[in-house]
């Protein structure tokens, strides 16, 4: 049983979106991976909806003693839906207004921002209704264009109501169902729907209150995600906030709801606070501009605010905090300001293409390995997702007519699976993969620990434990590769192997990790979910066996 659980979770990681991949989409755009096979360069799935938001913050979750995990994602404004920060009649209008053949964003006039003045696109100006309060009473009146605010008002009306932090249930069957597309600008409400099932909301109705976008997070050994940090406002104003997801119980623990939160919640958009004075500003008592406002101190608070900081696992099974920009959120908005700048990287020593991918993913891209060795890739800012010159275009869409170029605002959020290289025969087949027949769930450090494996054991090459941890903005400071000692207990074909387990928790941070075993042609097995240990949790197994 455990066997046909392994191979069941494995395949519907990897082989779901090959069964469900159209031979007409395929026809119309040209195949970017047409010259090079996948034993060189591996395979890149069709396009894979992500609901209501971009994976710029993702991992793997596990509950306890599950062999299944799920990926916790999000964007910003984690704490609130599509719908409050940006006016869906004005989406609309700018969609019925030539938004979606039109090269540049022009969504910008959708959000809830009534302090920028006139918009050329729609020919609105500042006299806008209380409707289109989000930026005033929530954002202190700070500028809300920036980067991802961009993603917001989308074209998918179905998840224009869903909160924007989510769980993706991998092991769900329409997880990774689409229709063989490649191009971001073809998706539709029919994409979206697809796979909407495997998607559960995971904000504010589970204890999210604080914007988490730009956070640092990690998995410590009990599997629940830590998270440190995040931006207020301006986004470079840093929060104080150390937020924890359980994920037995796929909930948040308890924070001090701001009060900006929770005026939204009982008094959406103000309308009750405008009706009463029509000059309000603010909610009674709640200025945003007050850090008080939009997040209370309380004693779990960290001593500084951070904004794009990191977290270190260590191996005393706590963590290192640094980094992160902090700003003080009490001065004025400027409405002009914008983040600017480029990335300058310069690449160096060897590098290995692989398949090519129709979407771009930089800065705000991230990668997780899955339990059957396969990559689920996702996140990015949504004006890159569709190129200018992308090759694919002209084309005719169902919601908008003929698209006579590449626009960033056909971009709607979406991730792809990877398929290695070291899965396929040099033919394109599919690789016969080792077998992990029997592993222990949990390990402690030193000494040893059995693995079954189907068939001869010497034909197993290396053993290895691989932790995959939580991406921020395309960092993961919580991944870890431990390569084991091992050896056949017999010379007989028992497939029994005898593994030398870590010696040190610096060697291996106490947590979740997935072991593999890798043949003689390099070829994994899928990965079994294996829980080293903390020091601390040995040594009281220990002194509980001592007393009885």
């Amino acid at each position: 049983m455990n066997k046909r659980m392994a191979f069941a979770a494995g395949r519907a990681c990897a082989l779901a979106w090959f069964l469900s991949s159209g031979a007409s989409a395929q026809s119309v755009f040209p195949d970017l991976n047409a010259g090079c096979p996948p034993s060189q360069c591996g395979q890149v799935s069709p396009l894979i909806p992500m609901q209501s938001t971009e994976g710029v913050h993702m991992g793997l979750v596990w509950k306890k003693n599950s062999q299944n995990p799920k990926i916790l994602f999000h964007a910003r404004f984690s704490e609130y839906t599509a719908n409050d920060m940006a006016d869906p009649a004005l989406v609309d209008l700018a969609i019925a207004r030539g938004a979606l053949t039109t090269a540049g964003n022009q969504f910008n006039s959708s959000l809830r921002d009534v302090l920028n003045g006139f918009d050329p696109f729609l020919g609105l100006g500042q006299n806008r209704s209380a409707d289109d309060s989000f930026q005033r009473l929530t954002y202190g009146g700070y500028l809300m264009r920036q980067g991802l605010s961009q993603s917001v008002p989308t074209r998918i009306k179905a998840v224009r109501t869903m909160e924007r932090q989510l769980l993706f249930d991998i092991s769900h069957p329409d997880a990774f169902k689409n229709s063989g597309k490649f191009h971001t600008a073809l998706l539709d409400e029919a994409d979206f729907a697809m796979n909407r099932a495997a998607f559960a909301e995971n904000g504010y109705s589970k204890g999210v209150f604080y914007n988490m976008y730009c956070n640092a997070r990690t998995t410590l050994s009990d599997g629940r995600v830590y998270v440190f940090g995040g931006h207020d406002m301006q986004s470079d104003n840093g929060l104080y906030k150390v937020n924890i997801f359980d994920p037995d119980s796929e909930t948040w623990v308890k924070r001090a709801q701001p009060c900006t939160r929770a005026n939204w919640n009982r008094d959406p958009f103000g309308l009750a606070l405008f009706a009463r004075d029509p000059n309000a500003q603010f909610y009674d008592n709640c200025d945003p501009r007050d850090q008080q406002s939009t997040q209370p101190s309380e004693p779990s608070d960290q001593k500084y605010a951070r904004w794009y900081p990191s977290a270190v696992a260590l191996p005393n099974d706590t963590v290192l905090v640094v980094g992160g920009f902090d700003q003080d959120n009490s001065v004025g908005p400027d409405p002009a300001r914008a983040a600017k700048g480029r990335l300058n990287q310069s690449q160096t020593g060897s590098i290995t293409k692989l398949a090519k991918t129709t979407v771009s993913r930089g800065l705000h891209g991230t990668a997780t390995l899955l339990p059957d060795a396969s990559v689920f890739f996702a996140g990015e800012n949504r004006e890159e997702l569709v190129r200018p010159d992308d090759p694919s275009f002209p084309l005719m869409s169902s919601y908008a007519g003929l698209l006579p170029r590449g626009d960033p605002d056909q971009g709607v959020p979406v991730g792809q699976l990877f398929v290695p290289p070291y899965l396929f025969n040099q033919d394109g087949s599919r690789a016969v993969r080792p077998v992990i027949a029997k592993a222990p769930g949990k390990i402690s450090y030193r000494g040893h620990f059995e693995v079954e494996v189907a068939g001869d054991p010497r034909a197993i090459a290396s053993v290895v434990l691989l932790r995959s941890d939580h991406n921020t903005h395309s960092l993961t400071t919580g991944d870890r590769y431990v390569k084991l000692a091992f050896r056949a207990k017999r010379d007989d074909d028992d497939g029994e192997l005898r593994v030398t387990a870590p010696k040190l928790p610096a060697q291996a941070v106490p947590g979740i990790y997935m072991l593999f075993v890798v043949d003689r042609t390099g070829v994994p097995s899928v990965g079994r979910r294996v829980d080293l240990k903390p020091e601390t949790e040995e040594r009281d197994e220990r002194d509980r066996d001592d007393d009885e």
